[in-house]
């Protein structure tokens, strides 16, 4: 009797310690991310990524830097201990954007396993 309760009681240790560490990992990419995809059809894109934590889980949506507009809205966020994948879709097509912690505030990785793309933390300037 008191194996199996030592035995739940380190599941219960184990589950609580990895849910953490994934939400503290998940608050790590929370922010606005200037991300520069490199090397597409298009040229070098620059997208703003939008990631907030709601709820404990990260939501977001891709916008247009210069103009702030909304370009797509992020239907799935797969956050890793050091790697976020970020899906969405633009002009008709599911595109997922994989990133990995550099620093503090750089990110690299690639978009559909075919463009490399980096990440840079947007860091609101205090008023005075």
């Amino acid at each position: 009797m008191m194996k199996r309760i030592i035995v739940l009681l380190t599941l219960i240790v184990m589950c609580t310690t990895t849910w953490a560490q994934q939400a503290d990992n998940a608050a790590f990419f929370a922010g606005k991310w200037n991300v520069t995809v490199t090397a597409t059809p298009m040229g070098d894109v620059t997208l703003l990524m939008n990631l907030e934590m709601k709820e404990g889980k990260l939501t977001g949506n891709i916008s247009d830097p210069a103009t702030g507009n909304e370009v797509a809205e992020i239907y799935s966020i797969e956050v890793r201990e050091n790697s976020i994948t970020v899906s969405f879709n633009a002009e008709g097509y599911d595109v997922f954007l994989s990133l990995d912690k550099k620093d503090e505030n750089n990110l690299t990785g690639n978009m559909m396993d075919m463009f490399d793309a980096t990440g840079e933390r947007v860091v609101e300037k205090a008023e005075k």
